[in-house]
C-alpha cells in the first residue's frame, strides 16, 4: 500500500490539466475494487516509463 501511495504523491504532484483520463478512470475503478492496487501501481509505472505521464 505504501507503493500505491508514493504513486499517487508523484502523481499528484503533476498539474492536473496534465492527468490523462485514464489515470482518472482508473483510480475511480481501484477506488470501487475493479482493479488491484498491483494492477494500478503497474499501469501508473508503464505510463511513466513511457514518458506518458511525467513526474
Amino acid at each position: 500500500m505504501s507503493e500505491l501511495l508514493h504513486v499517487f504523491c508523484r502523481v499528484h504532484a503533476v498539474s492536473e490539466r496534465m492527468i490523462s483520463l485514464w489515470v482518472k478512470n482508473n483510480a475511480k475503478w481501484l477506488s470501487d475494487d475493479q482493479i488491484s492496487d498491483d494492477d494500478f501501481v503497474q499501469l501508473i509505472q508503464y505510463f511513466i516509463k513511457k514518458s506518458t505521464i511525467r513526474v
